[in-house]
């Protein structure tokens, strides 16, 4: 979309010659006391239509300008929807083993952290029009994301697994130790750097930091099927006599990042 060459004016040259008359006329005119004062305000409105008049519009330029902005918003929309069919794409051949099937939406809103207590959610851009419910696991390319926790008819919000409420079952891999995943610390345990999960071992459980952390599944795989990606164990807690073993999880996928989600709903019967 090259610019279009500017339009030669034919009366240019003229213009330019009878604005110097002009110019020379005011000079004259304004040189009389007696007539300084009517020269000044026929100066300021003789240079004022002849700006006009001399000044060509350039409506080529104009339209390329136009043209342009309307050629890279159409090359970004097909980016962005390029963007949303490989994400969907990675979304089903990462969960094809989920036995669900994968609704992908894209993620429209947050609830910050000053909100609503410490809740962590995110509002996605599908609903029950899409066959959402609540209390089905929402995954990103990397892993598990979160629940469905209310529906609307083309809106959706998500608890994330960050957030302090959140309780996920869990196993660490290798070995399949027990444990639950949550966003709030456990007792006696400092606050999490924001974007980190606390990891709750089962009594007689242990965990080493790098093991790999994924859901143990729920009863009849709702909200969680098993084996769904959770996290990495970045750091064992202390011990200091607590009853329970925890450590520090850090989540398969950056929270602070989200854009192309995937709800896993049941597969519809063929």
């Amino acid at each position: 979309f090259g610019a279009a060459p500017p339009r030669r004016d034919p009366h240019r040259r003229g213009r330019l010659v009878a604005v110097a008359v002009l110019a020379v006329l005011l000079l004259a005119l304004t040189a009389s006391p007696a007539l300084r004062a009517r020269g000044q305000h026929l100066t300021s409105g003789a240079l004022g239509a002849i700006a006009g008049w001399v000044t060509p519009r350039d409506d080529a330029l104009r339209e390329a300008k136009e043209a342009r902005i309307r050629a890279e918003a159409r090359a970004a929309a097909v980016s962005d929807a390029d963007h949303v069919v490989d994400e969907a794409s990675k979304l089903s051949r990462s969960f094809a083993a989920s036995g669900r099937d994968v609704v992908t939406a894209r993620v429209v809103a947050f609830t910050p952290a000053t909100a609503a207590g410490d809740a962590r959610r995110v509002q996605i851009d599908a609903g029950r029009d899409a066959g959402l419910e609540t209390a089905q696991a929402v995954v990103a390319a990397g892993g598990l994301v979160g629940r469905v926790t209310a529906v609307d008819e083309h809106a959706a919000t998500v608890t994330l697994i960050t957030d302090p409420a959140s309780v996920v079952g869990a196993r660490l891999e290798p070995g399949g130790t027990l444990a639950r995943v949550s966003g709030a610390a456990p007792d006696g345990v400092a606050a999490r750097a924001e974007g980190s999960v606390s990891l709750v071992l089962a009594a007689g459980g242990s965990a080493t930091k790098g093991a790999r952390v994924v859901t143990a599944g729920s009863p009849q795989g709702r909200p969680y099927p098993a084996g769904l990606p959770i996290g990495t164990v970045t750091s064992i807690d202390p011990d200091r006599g607590r009853l329970e073993r925890s450590a520090t999880v850090r989540p398969a996928v950056d929270p602070s990042s989200l854009d192309v989600v995937g709800v896993l709903r049941p597969r519809a019967s063929r």
